[in-house]
C-alpha cells in the first residue's frame, strides 16, 4: 500500500514538472513571439515614416566646390561616381593612385567623390583641405550610415541629372573596389548600349522579412515575395539615355534602403530599362585574390585595402607580371578568415 502511494506521489510529481516545463516553454515562446510582434510594429512605424519622408524635396550639397561636370567642356564619355565615407581619406588616395590615376589624362572622363556630411570637426579641417587640393568631391547633406546608402546613391543621380550634359555611361563604383578601368572602357566602347544597367545580376532574391535582420523589409515596404532583378550594389554602369529617367523615378517609386534593389531593381523595371549581367563584375566578397595579374580578364574586384589596391595597380599594368601564390585565391581567403575571426 505505501508503496502504491508512493508511485502515486511520484507520479504526480512529474505530472506537475511536466506541467511546469511546458508552462515554461509556452510562456518563453509567447515572450518571443510579443517581442517580434512589438519589434515589427516599431519598425513598421519607423520606415512609414522614412517613406513618407523620402518622397519628397531634393538633397542639398554642402559645397559649390564643383558645380559643372567636366570642366574641358569635352564630350564625357564615363562619370565615375564614388560614394565614400567622411574618413575614408586612405581609400579616396588610393583610388586616386591607382585606377583613377587614368582619369588625369582622359578629358573623356570625370571622377567624382561623393561623402556625406561630418560633425567632427577634425574630419571637417581634413576634407576641406582635401577638397581644395584634389578638387573632386562632392558633400551632400546626408548623415553617414548604412541605411543613407541609397539616399546618397540617389543624391549622386540628382547631381549628375543638374550638372552633367549627356554623359555616355555613368559607373558608380564603392571605394573599397578594384578596377580594372581600361578593360571597363573597351567593353562600353564597343557595346555601345543603352536603356542598360550592366554588372553583376541577382535573380531570384527574396527580401528579408524577420525584424531583426540588418537587411528587413516589411510588406508595406514591399508587398512582392520576390525582388525584380537587380545589379548588385558595389559597382555597376547605368547608359546616359536612362540617367535621368532612373533619377526622377525615385521621386514616384516608394522608398527601400536597399541601394540597389531599390535603384537597379525596382526603380529599374519602373522605366522598362534592362538588367545586364556581366561575368567581369564581381558578384563576392573578395572573390579573387589580391594581386593584379587576376585581374587582366576581370572588371571589378570587391573589398580590398588601400595597399592592397595601389599595388595590385601596379602589377595590372605589368604585363609579365606573374601573381605570388601567397596572393592566391585560397591563400588570401585563409588569411582574410584569420584576420577577421580569430
Amino acid at each position: 500500500m505505501a508503496m502504491t502511494v508512493l508511485c502515486i506521489r511520484r507520479g504526480r510529481r512529474t505530472f506537475v514538472s511536466s506541467i511546469k516545463a511546458l508552462t515554461l516553454i509556452f510562456g518563453i515562446l509567447a515572450s518571443v513571439i510579443v517581442l517580434l510582434n512589438i519589434s515589427s510594429a516599431m519598425y513598421t512605424e519607423i520606415t512609414s515614416t522614412t517613406i513618407q519622408f523620402e518622397n519628397t524635396g531634393n538633397f542639398n550639397y554642402l559645397d559649390s566646390s564643383l558645380t559643372i561636370c567636366n570642366k574641358n567642356k569635352q564630350p564625357l564619355f564615363l562619370f565615375i561616381a564614388v560614394p565614400s565615407t567622411t574618413g575614408n581619406f586612405r581609400q579616396r588616395m588610393a583610388i586616386r593612385n591607382s585606377w583613377g590615376s587614368v582619369v588625369k589624362g582622359d578629358d573623356s572622363l570625370q571622377l567624382v567623390f561623393f561623402i556625406g556630411k561630418t560633425v567632427n570637426k577634425e574630419n571637417k579641417d581634413t576634407i576641406a583641405k582635401e577638397k581644395e587640393k584634389y578638387m573632386d568631391i562632392i558633400e551632400v547633406d546626408i548623415e553617414e550610415k548604412y541605411e543613407n546608402l541609397a539616399k546618397k546613391s540617389i543624391s549622386i543621380l540628382q547631381w549628375i541629372h543638374l550638372n552633367c550634359e549627356n554623359p555616355k555611361y555613368i559607373l558608380k563604383v564603392d571605394d573599397d573596389i578594384f578596377l580594372n578601368i581600361n578593360l571597363l572602357k573597351t567593353y562600353l566602347d564597343v557595346k555601345n548600349l543603352s536603356n542598360s544597367i550592366v554588372g553583376c545580376k541577382v535573380k531570384g532574391a527574396s527580401p528579408f522579412r524577420f525584424p531583426l535582420s540588418k537587411w528587413r523589409i516589411s510588406r508595406e515596404e514591399y508587398k512582392e515575395d520576390v525582388f525584380p532583378d537587380y545589379i548588385s550594389g558595389p559597382a555597376y554602369v547605368i547608359s546616359g539615355d536612362i540617367l535621368s529617367k532612373l533619377y526622377l523615378a525615385t521621386k514616384k517609386v516608394p522608398y527601400i534602403f536597399l541601394e540597389d534593389v531599390y535603384l537597379t531593381g525596382i526603380c529599374r523595371r519602373q522605366i522598362n530599362a534592362i538588367a545586364v549581367g556581366h561575368p567581369g563584375f564581381s558578384c563576392g566578397y573578395r572573390d579573387q585574390g589580391p594581386c593584379g595579374g587576376h585581374f587582366r580578364y576581370k572588371i571589378t574586384g570587391h573589398h580590398y585595402m588601400p595597399e592592397e589596391m595601389e599595388r595590385m595597380w601596379t602589377e595590372l599594368n605589368d604585363r609579365w607580371y606573374t601573381c605570388p601564390f601567397k596572393h592566391s585565391h585560397w591563400v588570401s581567403k585563409l588569411k582574410d578568415f584569420i584576420f577577421y575571426f580569430v
